[in-house]
């Protein structure tokens, strides 16, 4: 049973990790967002966690972008991105872009080349920063 579901059973609020990071992002808490995940080992969020900041980002980048974005509002983006996010564990930008533009529903991208721990990392930074933009 996942962790989601095994909390869903439990009587009071939700306290999943991937809920109160949510929580934390949308509500502008970064400096507790960031606590809430730092050092998290990547197995203690099932694959419902996942599914969820996976989610986050299909509804977030929609939102924020359209279909087909013109080549410097993603270069834009992306170069936002890197300057807010100038770790070098930050993926790829190319990967980055393959990622938004499939989740914008291009069907001619590739992202069969990457793997789960680099999407979650992508869909994560996506998502924190479309939701600082909104502030």
């Amino acid at each position: 049973m996942s962790l989601l579901r095994r909390r869903i059973r439990l009587p009071g609020p939700q306290r999943t990790i991937v809920g109160r990071w949510q929580r934390a992002l949308l509500l502008g808490q970064q400096k507790l967002a960031k606590q809430i995940v730092y050092g998290l080992d990547p197995s203690v969020w099932d694959r419902d966690a996942v599914a969820v900041v996976e989610a986050m980002l299909e509804i977030a980048v929609p939102r924020y972008s359209r279909p087909h974005p013109y080549e410097h509002q993603l270069d834009q983006f992306l170069i936002e991105l890197r300057a807010t996010y100038p770790d070098e564990r930050t993926p790829r930008g190319a990967d980055i872009e393959a990622l938004i533009r499939a989740t914008l529903g291009e069907s001619n991208v590739g992202i069969g080349h990457i793997d789960g721990q680099t999407r979650y990392a992508i869909h994560g930074l996506v998502v924190d920063l479309l939701s600082k933009r909104c502030r």
